[in-house]
């Protein structure tokens, strides 16, 4: 079925698809022939369509590895600090930012981009959460490759 909706887009490789069963995706790859511009406006395009939940990028650690991914999810992980706000106006506070909680234990919240237009926007609000001074910690989610030593 993935392959089927991402056909239509001539700029899209559907030769080497590639998924994940865990977080329910399908890994796609961008012909090589584009530049930045042209990259944020693809996955603009991509984001409009409603079978599709989000289309993010891949950061790489290194030009020569290409086991070094790490792939951004529309999600963002949270740790508020109570000392300076409760729970519940942190909850409202990153509701305000896009953001739709999943999950919270402890003083960990795990939420997701509402929506999404451009794929940037859970590195984009973690960094805005971050900068708030309301929590001890916020980062995108990621899925990343992992080697055990």
């Amino acid at each position: 079925m993935a392959k089927s909706i991402l056909e239509k887009y001539s700029f899209i490789s559907t030769d080497n698809l590639s998924s994940d069963s865990y977080y329910d995706q399908i890994r796609a790859i961008i012909n090589e022939n584009w530049d930045c511009s042209d990259f944020k406006n693809y996955l603009k395009e991509l984001n409009k369509d409603i079978e599709i939940s989000s289309a993010t990028p891949v950061f790489y650690l290194s030009d020569d590895d290409p086991m070094t991914y790490w792939i951004l999810l529309s999600e963002v992980l949270t740790e508020y600090d109570n000392e300076k706000i409760t729970e519940s106006e942190f909850i409202k506070y990153a509701e305000t930012l896009n953001l739709e909680l999943i999950e919270s234990k402890y003083l960990i919240q795990h939420f997701k981009v509402k929506d999404v237009e451009t794929g940037f926007e859970a590195l984009e609000i973690a960094n805005e959460i971050y900068e708030s001074g309301k929590i001890h910690y916020s980062h995108p989610n990621f899925i990343t490759y992992r080697t055990l030593h």
